[in-house]
């Protein structure tokens, strides 16, 4: 942990374009990892201020964007997150980990009309991801049986899937059917 601390300004810069490069690649890995960074407790600013100063093309990029977005959302900054991941979405709307990240930050504000708003804009709504992201927003919005159906079909695809099994129980004890 001290070493990563300790990052030189110029490391830092090297450690930023190595996330923007494993972003496109290994998106859910990209994400993780500047997860794992921030809670070793890398300064997620002074990892911003290195995308400020990259070339200008590279810097708006849609990785970019998304990057700043991880990195905001991780320092508790959700409205500046969500600002960043629609950026990243004006530099390229086919991109989908900016759309599954906003709806995932929305979520966890408890925002889920701007979650299923932001849903509809997914240009990939039949990945496990979306399809998954779409039953919390349901149940959060309460719509307890249209979150059970679709819920349902993604059990019978995985059905040892945990986040899916805690969803249902969830369900089944906001519906009064487990105690």
């Amino acid at each position: 942990r001290e070493l990563v601390r300790r990052l030189s300004d110029r490391d830092a810069g090297k450690l930023v374009r190595g996330v923007l490069q494993m972003i496109r690649a290994r998106p859910k890995e990209a994400r993780r990892y500047t997860g794992e960074l921030l809670a070793q407790e890398v300064d997620a600013e002074r990892l911003l201020e290195r995308i400020k100063e990259m070339p200008g093309e590279e810097k708006a990029s849609a990785e970019a964007w998304y990057l700043r977005g991880a990195l905001r959302e991780a320092a508790g900054r959700m409205t500046a997150a969500a600002e960043a991941y629609d950026k990243a979405l004006a530099a390229d709307d086919s991109f989908i980990s900016p759309h599954l990240a906003n709806v995932e930050l929305q979520i966890r504000i408890g925002r889920f009309e701007k979650a299923m708003e932001l849903l509809k804009r997914i240009p990939e709504k039949d990945t496990a991801a979306v399809r998954f992201a779409r039953c919390r927003v349901l149940a959060g919005l309460d719509r307890l049986e249209e979150a059970t159906g679709e819920l349902e079909q993604l059990l019978n695809d995985q059905p040892r899937n945990v986040d899916y099994r805690l969803l249902k129980a969830r369900i089944q004890r906001a519906k009064g059917e487990y105690r």
